[in-house]
């Protein structure tokens, strides 16, 4: 049986936030997601899901939703160490 590939790999995940850090305060949010679900191939609706699966590893289970998986938490702690981020910084960030 052929293996159906993975939407939100750790690419994607690490793509997602790279982005919003990079032009959160320059382009309109909603557009930016918008972008952002264009270039992976996915609806903006799962991009704000995957945006609350990282609050939710951000925030230690407080927020967010709880369907995470181990690629979006490798991607999480790259994109910390990549830009000397404190989890709230992005949580603020995402949010």
């Amino acid at each position: 049986m052929k293996r159906k590939k993975l939407i939100w790999e750790m690419e994607s995940s690490v793509f997602l936030m790279d982005t919003i850090i990079k032009r959160y305060k320059s382009v309109d949010f909603d557009v930016l997601l918008q972008g952002i679900a264009d270039e992976i191939g996915v609806t903006k609706a799962s991009v704000k899901m995957a945006i609350q699966n990282i609050t939710y590893i951000l925030s230690d289970g407080a927020k967010g939703l709880s369907a995470t998986t181990i690629r979006q938490k490798y991607a999480v702690e790259f994109i910390l160490d990549k830009n000397k981020m404190s989890s709230q910084k992005l949580l603020d960030i995402l949010n």
